[in-house]
């Protein structure tokens, strides 16, 4: 295991604290006009659910929306429900145009099976993920369950530093940055920039890196970010379609104030064709098509 006297880098919690923005505050309730898909990410522990929402825009522009912790004894599935309360939470753009959480990513490191369970009531929006460190692909499905994600976590982290290291422009879009509102304090920076990427030599005397929690420290606001960033990366969405749909329904409320918002009491489900397990002596059916929730008519309206 790297000791803390080789090579790190990580990132300064200072700046993100300087560059924080006015929205989804009192003075300015509203996200930005760019946020196109919402995702979030669960961390479990013994005591509570941790929850990040993460606005997604054009070139992995992102917009932090919330972090918030959910007092709950995780060992009891209908304690659950109070994720599913959450998510039904809705974020209106300064437009007008009113967005739903549209998929969350739950990690089942802690509590398993029930987070398993939970997951698999809630099949295609809440998806069910397990982190691995090491040089893995984003996310890949488990060969022995297959309602479990694989998660490289050290490449979501690495995209997630590297995004933070980025400063957004406030006057125009700027690709592959976070924004963060004044609701966000020094703890939470610290803990989300905590980790440290430490570089050591393997056994075959090739330079390679851990990322290492340095003690006293916490990490759960990395972790739910991680997830969020799963959640988006499993839908794969067309977001510049999205972005132009949601353009145009900014106009038709721009052109008839009259026109309301219609919020579904639940947010829709993602149309996952379920597993089924076919007789040796049976040939496969073609599988259908699955339609995301922005690849159907109705989509926004």
């Amino acid at each position: 295991f790297p000791s803390h006297e080789e090579p790190s880098e990580g990132v300064d919690d200072l700046p993100l604290m300087q560059r924080r923005e006015d929205y989804l505050t009192p003075t300015n309730p509203y996200i930005n006009n760019n946020v196109c898909l919402i995702t979030a990410g669960i961390d479990i522990q013994a005591d509570r659910f941790e929850i990040t929402t993460i606005g997604w825009g054009l070139n992995d522009e992102q917009w932090h929306l919330d972090h918030l912790q959910l007092p709950a004894d995780t060992s009891i599935l209908e304690h659950y429900d109070r994720i599913k309360e959450f998510l039904q939470t809705t974020y209106k753009r300064e437009d007008g145009v009113e967005l739903r959480i549209d998929a969350a990513a739950i990690d089942t490191g802690y509590m398993t099976q029930t987070a398993m369970n939970f997951a698999s009531s809630n099949k295609g929006r809440i998806f069910a993920v397990k982190g691995e460190d090491g040089k893995r692909p984003l996310y890949k499905r488990s060969k022995t369950k297959k309602e479990l994600y694989l998660a490289g976590s050290d490449t979501a982290k690495d995209l997630i530093y590297s995004w933070l290291k980025n400063k957004p422009d406030t006057e125009k879009p700027t690709a592959g940055c976070i924004h963060f509102n004044f609701n966000r304090d020094e703890l939470y920076f610290d803990h989300l920039t905590s980790e440290r990427r430490v570089f050591t030599t393997n056994k075959k005397g090739r330079v390679v890196y851990v990322y290492v929690l340095p003690q006293n420290k916490r990490n759960e606001e990395l972790d739910c970010y991680v997830y969020a960033l799963i959640a988006k990366e499993i839908l794969r969405p067309n977001i510049q379609y999205i972005h132009t749909k949601l353009l145009e329904r900014a106009e038709k409320l721009a052109s008839n104030p009259e026109i309301e918002e219609k919020t579904e009491e639940k947010p829709p489900k993602i149309e996952v064709k379920p597993e089924i397990n076919i007789p040796k002596s049976t040939p496969p059916k073609a599988q259908e098509k699955v339609l995301m929730p922005w690849q159907r008519a109705d989509y926004l309206r």
